[in-house]
Parts: C-alpha cells; sequence; structure tokens
C-alpha cells in the first residue's frame, strides 16, 4: 500500500468534511481493496490509513492507540519529510555512503531507553559498537541523545521515517509493540 497515498486521501478527505463535498466515500480512492463502509469520518479513514502503514491493519486499533502517529497526517508529506531531512539527513547520507547503520541504531538505541546494552542486544552487536555508532551519529547530527530536547527531536524523526518510508529506520527483527508488515513506498 502506498503511504503517499494513503496520508494524501486522508488529507483530502478532510477538505472535502471542511468544505462540506462529497462526503459519501470518504478516502475510498486510498482504501480501495479494504471493504471498508461508506459514510466513514475523516478519524476513522485516518485511523485505518495508519494502521495499514503501520503494519497494524487486522487489529483492533482506536485513534489513541497511534500516539504520535495520529499527530503526523495534520502535516504536509513534504513538511514531514523536510523535517526528517533536517534532523536526520546527515545521518541518512552518511549511512548511504558509507554503507553504515547509524539511524538504525539511534533507533534501537532510543527505543531501548537509551540502553546501549539492549541496544546491542536488539541489534546483534558488541555494546561498544552501539556506543560509537551513538557518538557517531550525534557528532554527523550535531545533536547530543543525553540532551531531552535532542533525544525528542531523533526520535520524532526516526518515527516520521517509519512512517514516511514504511519501517526502514528498524533493526531487522526489532519488535515495536505489534507485528509489522512493514509497508513501503510505491
Amino acid at each position: 500500500m502506498d503511504v503517499l497515498r494513503l496520508l494524501e486521501a486522508a488529507q483530502r478527505h478532510q477538505l472535502r468534511q471542511d468544505r462540506d463535498v462529497d462526503r459519501a466515500q470518504p478516502g475510498q480512492e486510498a482504501l480501495q481493496g479494504l471493504d471498508i463502509e461508506d459514510g466513514l469520518g475523516h478519524q476513522e479513514v485516518r485511523t485505518l490509513a495508519l494502521a495499514t502503514v503501520l503494519g497494524r491493519l487486522g487489529e483492533v486499533v482506536s485513534h489513541e492507540d497511534l500516539g504520535i502517529y495520529r499527530l503526523l497526517p495534520n502535516v504536509g508529506i513534504e513538511h514531514l519529510r523536510g523535517f526528517v531531512d533536517e534532523v536526520m539527513g546527515p545521518a541518512i547520507a552518511y549511512d548511504r555512503g558509507h554503507s553504515s547503520r547509524l539511524v538504525e541504531t539511534l533507533d534501537a538505541y532510543l527505543r531501548a531507553n537509551s540502553s546501549p546494552r539492549h541496544a546491542a542486544s536488539r541489534l546483534f552487536v558488541h555494546v561498544n559498537t552501539v556506543t560509537y555508532r551513538v557518538r557517531r551519529a550525534e557528532t554527523i547530527i550535531g545533536r547530543k541523545m543525553d540532551d531531552a530536547d535532542d533525544r525528542l527531536l531523533v526520535l520524532t524523526a526516526l518515527k516520521v521515517l517509519d512512517l514516511v518510508e514504511g519501517g526502514s529506520s528498524r533493526p531487522a527483527g526489532a519488535d515495536h509493540g505489534h507485528q509489522s508488515a512493514e509497508p513501503a513506498l510505491g
């Protein structure tokens, strides 16, 4: 399923609702083949789209269950990409240019509550490797993981990256509280 198509359809649906135009088939263009009923409200369409993108289709998921992800469709896709590029762009470029895993390591480290030992276990590497990569990433992105604001920015950028790029920052085999089908952009 195409992430951009889903999110843009949810945004178009909101615009239609705001204008009171064509409310009979909200989000249908993005949710083709999902066998949903007509007449869903914007929040239901957005929840369904996000659940699909996050690999949680088939689960009972409420809007509240989506956490920070439920805020992201309120921001345009280009703004989300710009935010990721601003915060994580240098590390993403470094990873591509050096075949390294800094972004993946930061993701595992932050999801492990900043524990190098737990992150190392998730990544199947030595704890010193995690510590080295985190310090290297901090230098490259200009953010410190011991600063709460920097940590929040990086973690949010990683969550946006998961949403926009279908989980590419996740370590292989990482479980983030649910089984993920890891959708990709089309």
